[in-house]
């Protein structure tokens, strides 16, 4: 609980002192959101490459499931 009291707290000074973008954004939200998205990209498509599912039906072994109505 202590720790995202802590986090919301630096969240909301993050504003503070830093460059605005179009007027109204913190420059440090946008390099923030630009990190996530790349990470958030990485995590999920190496996830898909390296999954066990994507490996057996690439060599066709998977084990077909009944199509549920």
């Amino acid at each position: 609980m202590l720790s995202a009291v802590t986090a919301l707290f630096l969240i909301y000074f993050l504003k503070q002192g830093n460059p605005v973008v179009w007027g109204f954004f913190p420059l440090v939200w946008l390099g923030f959101l630009i990190w996530l998205t790349a990470g958030l990209i990485l995590y999920f498509s190496y996830g898909r490459h390296k999954s066990t599912v994507a490996l057996e039906e690439a060599a066709g072994i998977a084990i077909r499931q009944p199509r549920v109505n």
